[in-house]
């Protein structure tokens, strides 16, 4: 190749428009397959700029969004795929964001006798667990969860954007307790679940985010499976999955890790590439 043409080739693919695509573990450059950004960005034709981190909450995408609009320059599209909603990350120093997300109920809380004698900001994130989850309660991470939507709206106004819920927003258990229950639909002899009475965070989930006022302030034709809840006839990335492969073996890393693999990466890109479609051609 001469220089001539290979400095033309560099100018032609820098002059591509970029995708960007922000998320968590379901959307990082992880994996020995094709995540979904390089093969959307593909159908596009477009350059990929993948910002995902595994574990990133949706303070990290949010911060992420800020920063990519603000810096990026010839985008032509942004996808957000948003993480669990009762995640939380701090951005500890410049690319370095310290994330809890180990937030689950049934996660065993370790205690020793040791640690009576530490200062609070030296226990571990399991020891804080329980209450950080009893804090950031389906009302509070909820509104929280759509003021960010509706700001990411506001950052992106101008250029091409699509949403998409990753992971399911938020895991069944008992907002007293903080331990897990059931997840299926019907309670003991089919009785329908009483959310005021199990105190089931999935529900009221539901019925905050159904209540919000910030409910109506986002753009639905940009969110892919709005209102993204199974609870109020939306769905997410895991909808999706599930809905093809109900046992999850074949869209699934693993039966005890349910990451899309290669085939789910596959899916997800084109359930985006069809909205995207519909939108913006």
């Amino acid at each position: 190749m001469t220089r001539w043409s290979f400095r033309n080739y560099i100018m032609f693919k820098s002059s591509r428009k970029k995708l960007i695509a922000i998320g968590c573990s379901y959307t990082a450059d992880a994996y020995t397959f094709p995540v979904w950004p390089t093969h959307l960005a593909e159908k596009l034709d477009m350059e990929c700029i993948n910002l995902a981190a595994e574990g990133a909450g949706n303070d990290e995408i949010l911060a992420k969004i800020l920063d990519a609009s603000l810096n990026e320059k010839n985008v032509g599209l942004f996808v957000i795929m948003w993480s669990e909603w009762q995640r939380m990350c701090f951005q500890l120093w410049p690319g370095h964001w310290k994330k809890w997300w180990h937030l689950h109920p049934m996660r065993e809380i370790l205690v020793h006798e040791r640690r009576r004698v530490l200062k609070p900001f030296q226990r571990t994130v399991n020891e804080w667990g329980p209450n950080l989850l009893g804090a950031n309660n389906p009302f509070h991470t909820t509104q929280k969860t759509l003021r960010g939507f509706i700001h990411a709206q506001l950052l992106l106004k101008d250029i091409p954007h699509l949403f998409i819920q990753g992971p399911t927003p938020i895991t069944y258990y008992n907002v007293d307790t903080l331990t897990q229950i059931d997840c299926s639909e019907k309670g003991p002899g089919g009785a329908t679940i009483d959310f005021y009475k199990t105190n089931n965070s999935r529900e009221q989930t539901a019925l905050a985010t159904s209540m919000s006022p910030y409910l109506s302030n986002v753009i639905e034709k940009n969110f892919i499976g709005w209102p993204m809840l199974t609870e109020l006839g939306g769905y997410g990335v895991d909808d999706i999955l599930d809905k093809i492969d109900p046992e999850r073996t074949e869209t699934r890393i693993a039966i005890d890790d349910t990451h899309p693999n290669e085939f789910g990466q596959w899916i997800m890109s084109e359930e985006i590439y069809n909205a995207y479609a519909k939108i913006y051609s």
